[in-house]
C-alpha cells in the first residue's frame, strides 16, 4: 500500500498536483500501530499465563483490530487511487480549457490580420507558453515581456519610476503603462498597427505584497482601442492564481479583437 501511494503522490507531483492526506489513512496508521502493539502483547509470557478466557478475549480483540488497520488500509489506498484520478483529470481539463482559449484567440487574431503583444509580471511568462504551445502561432503572436522586477518594468516597458513608488506595481496605472509599452515595443517592429497588447502585473501569493493581498491582479489592454485596465481577485494557492490570471488575459485579448472585428476599423477612443 505504502509503494502505491507513493507512486500515485509521485505522478501527481510531476504534474504539479498535491494529493492530500485523507482522513482514511490516518485512521489506518493508528489501527496499525495499535495492532501492533498488542500482538507483541498477546505473546507474552505474562499475558499466556492468566486465564483462557482473558487471553482468548485478547487474542480476539488484536487480530479484530489488525482485520480493521487492513480493511483501512485497502480502502485509504482506494481513495488514493480516486484522488489521483480526480485531481489528473480537473488538470487536463484545465489544461485544455487553457489551450482552447489560446487557440480562439489565435484564430481571432489571424482572421483579423491582428498582431499579439504581452507584458507580464506575476504570470511569469505562463501567458506567452500557452500561445506558442499552439503550433505556428507565431504568425498571429508577436512576442512578450516578462518584466518581473519593477527595473525591468522601467527599462524595457517604459513605465514611469515615480508611478511605481506612488501606487505600487500592482496597480491600474501601472497595468496600463505596462500594455502601452509592449504595444509600442510592438510597433517597432511590427510591419502593421494591427497590434493588441495585453498586460499581467499581480500578487499571485501566498502572501501580501505592497500592501496588497494575494490573488489581486491587475490587467492592461492597448491597442485596437482606447487603453483599459480591470481588476480580479482570485482565490487559490500561487499556482492557481497564476492560471485563472493567464485565463483572464486570453479573454481579455479576444474580446478586444472581436470588438475591432465587429466594428471594422480601430474604435475611438472616448476620452479624446
Amino acid at each position: 500500500r505504502e509503494f502505491i501511494v507513493s507512486g500515485l503522490r509521485m505522478i501527481c507531483a510531476a504534474e504539479g498536483v498535491v494529493v492530500a492526506a485523507r482522513w482514511s489513512g490516518k485512521v489506518k496508521t493508528a489501527l496499525t500501530l495499535v495492532a501492533i502493539v498488542l500482538f507483541i502483547i498477546k505473546r507474552s509470557s505474562i499475558l499466556m499465563n492468566v486465564s483462557t478466557t482473558f487471553y482468548l478475549a485478547f487474542y480476539i480483540l488484536s487480530w479484530l483490530i489488525m482485520i480493521a488497520a487492513l480493511v483501512m488500509t485497502v480502502v485509504s489506498m482506494i481513495q488514493y487511487f480516486l484522488d489521483t484520478f480526480r485531481l489528473l483529470a480537473d488538470k487536463d481539463e484545465q489544461r485544455n480549457s487553457l489551450t482552447a482559449d489560446a487557440k480562439r484567440v489565435l484564430e481571432l487574431a489571424r482572421e483579423s490580420g491582428v498582431r499579439i503583444a504581452t507584458a507580464e509580471s506575476c504570470t511569469g511568462g505562463l501567458l506567452g507558453a500557452k500561445l506558442t504551445e499552439i503550433p505556428g502561432s507565431s504568425d498571429a503572436y508577436e512576442g512578450g515581456v516578462i518584466s518581473y522586477s519593477y527595473e525591468a518594468k522601467e527599462s524595457v516597458l517604459g513605465v514611469d519610476p515615480e508611478t511605481i513608488a506612488e501606487v505600487g506595481a500592482v496597480s491600474e496605472q501601472v497595468a496600463r503603462q505596462m500594455a502601452e509599452g509592449a504595444l509600442n515595443v510592438c510597433m517597432q517592429r511590427a510591419k502593421t498597427d494591427r497590434i493588441v497588447s495585453v498586460s499581467v502585473t499581480g500578487v499571485a501569493g501566498p502572501g501580501k505584497s505592497e500592501g496588497k493581498e494575494a490573488g489581486t491582479v491587475w490587467f492592461g489592454i492597448a491597442g485596437l482601442g482606447p487603453t483599459e485596465a480591470v481588476c480580479r481577485n482570485y482565490h487559490g494557492d500561487r499556482d492557481e492564481v497564476r492560471k485563472q490570471a493567464a485565463d483572464q488575459a486570453l479573454s481579455l485579448v479576444a474580446n478586444r479583437i472581436e470588438a475591432f472585428r465587429d466594428t471594422g476599423s480601430q474604435p475611438e477612443d472616448p476620452a479624446e
